[in-house]
């Protein structure tokens, strides 16, 4: 990323928000309200965040973007599966399934966009590992995830580490974002 440009809210480090919030003259109670809308309501815009004064909405979007990955075209097979194609600021390409279930969809992510394993079952081996994604790439999968499964009426009920990558190769940002979807003030997805 170069200087200058926005930074992704869902890869910034859990003190960055508040410290932002703190020199910009906010009360303490900003930081929940932001989280709330970027975790919990899945707002994928500051204009979204209407209980924020405009004039703060301006400067969280001078300095912050919501996302990092840039959402692609969503392919949907007869059988229910929702594929999300996105990409990295830097082009990684990165997929995200969303599988239909009894009672929701279970959401499979990537950690890195291709492979380094090899795996002569696997189409992501053959490309190689392009590169590990951040913790806030892996999060926004989950969050556009979500989004989804609620707009076609439903919810997520569980997710898997299975998608582009080996999850235990990219642990410390795999941490990072498992961190974020349990926590109870970013996205409180059941740890379970």
């Amino acid at each position: 990323m170069q200087s200058g440009e926005p930074i992704p809210l869902t890869d910034t480090p859990n003190g960055d928000l508040p410290a932002f919030l703190k020199s910009a003259n906010q009360p303490a109670y900003r930081v929940g309200q932001v989280r709330r809308w970027l975790y919990r309501d899945l707002a994928t815009g500051f204009h979204e965040m209407s209980n924020l004064p405009a004039a703060l909405r301006k400067k969280l979007a001078e300095r912050y973007t919501p996302h990092g990955l840039l959402p692609g075209p969503i392919q949907q097979s007869e059988d229910g599966t929702h594929k999300f194609l996105f990409s990295t600021p830097d082009g990684a390409p990165v997929e995200a399934v969303l599988l239909p279930r009894r009672r929701g969809y279970a959401l499979c992510i990537s950690t890195q966009s291709g492979c380094a394993m090899g795996c002569p079952f696997c189409a992501t081996g053959t490309l190689g590992l392009i590169r590990n994604l951040t913790g806030g790439e892996i999060v926004d999968q989950f969050l556009r995830g979500r989004r989804h499964a609620r707009a076609l009426g439903s919810e997520l009920e569980s997710v898997i580490f299975m998608g582009m990558g080996e999850p235990l190769a990219n642990m410390d940002s795999l941490e990072q974002a498992m961190g974020r979807l349990v926590a109870d003030d970013y996205a409180g997805f059941g740890a379970r």
